[in-house]
């Protein structure tokens, strides 16, 4: 990213990839399709509205800010972000509604199954231990990223340099953004196959029996199940879907000296159950920053019902941290833990085009 008066320009290349899980029915999850299961055995069930997805994809970003309002204490930017996507899989098994019932440990008596399956993906769909890079990106297709942020300085400044790289660091009380991250999606059209169910009945003898030998095996069987034909199900070789499109609010706090209190909200926008989403998550992070060392305590409110607390360490550009404080500290049961760091190097403002310090390279953090 490089800043030249009011304009920023920023090219980024990156690897994601988002798996979703939705309204999945505790049974299915906990007994694992066991039939023989107590939760399953002897009992019947009706289900809508659940799923799974997921997508993997490279981008090429290309993003521009401008700062519509610059002057005195206030500054007020806006910026765009455009995406090339490059499809590398996508998936997804969604489930409109699903009734049935289990009257003994080899019969799976299904009462009605309206539900869709699709994917491209680098496997081959005959061997499970063979993969298919042929091509190795299934689809391609375009993102969007907009939003806005409003700076309210301490001090009042005038817009500033013009040359490259020479704009000082400017203090400020707080920053406050919207924007929304991830519109728009991938089509693809390479190794692809949507089946569909709609409405579909079958009394599933010998269920326990079952086999998946291949992608392919399992989706024929599953065709000649509800349908009585091994390729009905089949209805397309192409497919879309959306990226986990998201709002996301931000909010930062100075304090005075090097104490900050930052806070963000990520809302997704996509509720299709064919769609890969983010969860929701409320974070407010309070912090500590000098130019050499950084330290912070996220407390993070996850999909609106789980409360993680966290910790991070910087030293100059190295970072490293978790979400999941309490698992480190042996605080409560483990369900999960994690780790991260990152490396990250800043060309210091005001100084980029100096030979060796130019005359506002010390204005970082509120300290000229």
């Amino acid at each position: 990213m490089v800043q030249t008066g009011r304009q920023a320009f920023a090219l980024g290349v990156s690897m994601r990839s988002v798996s979703t899980g939705i309204n999945i029915p505790y049974q299915l999850a906990a007994s694992h399709g066991r039939l023989s299961d107590p939760l399953l055995l002897h009992n019947s069930f009706d289900d809508s509205n659940f799923g799974i997805s997921s997508l993997s994809w490279a981008e090429i970003n290309l993003n521009y800010a401008y700062d519509l309002i610059d002057r005195g204490n206030t500054k007020f930017s806006l910026g765009v972000g455009v995406k090339y996507l490059f499809g590398v899989a996508g998936a997804y098994i969604t489930s409109r509604n699903l009734k049935f019932s289990v009257p003994d440990s080899r019969v799976l008596d299904i009462k009605n199954y309206d539900g869709d399956i699709g994917f491209a993906l680098p496997v081959d769909y005959n061997n499970y231990d063979k993969s298919n890079f042929n091509p190795v990106f299934k689809g391609h297709g375009l993102g969007l990223d907009a939003g806005f942020l409003y700076t309210r300085l301490k001090t009042f400044t005038k817009p500033g340099e013009k040359r490259l790289c020479a704009k000082p660091y400017a203090d400020y009380v707080y920053k406050f953004g919207v924007s929304i991250m991830d519109i728009g999606g991938i089509k693809f059209k390479h190794h692809t196959q949507v089946h569909q169910f709609n409405n579909r009945t079958a009394n599933w003898q010998r269920f326990d029996t079952v086999q998946s030998r291949s992608i392919n095996s399992t989706m024929r069987m599953l065709s000649d199940v509800f349908y009585g034909d091994p390729n009905t199900s089949l209805k397309d070789t192409t497919l879309y879907m959306s990226l986990p499109t998201t709002l996301s609010i931000q909010y930062d706090y100075h304090f005075e000296g090097n104490f900050y209190l930052g806070a963000y909200f990520l809302q997704p926008l996509r509720f299709r159950l064919k769609s890969a989403r983010l969860p929701p998550i409320l974070a407010v992070i309070p912090r500590y920053e000098t130019r050499i060392f950084g330290a912070s305590l996220p407390v993070t409110v996850y999909n609106y019902e789980k409360i993680r607390i966290g910790a991070t360490l910087r030293f100059y550009s190295l970072t490293v941290g978790t979400e999941k404080l309490g698992t480190f500290l042996g605080i409560g049961n483990l369900t999960g833990m994690d780790f991260f760091f990152a490396v990250r190097f800043n060309l210091e403002k005001g100084s980029c085009m100096s030979y060796k310090n130019g005359a506002c390279s010390k204005a970082t953090f509120g300290k000229r």
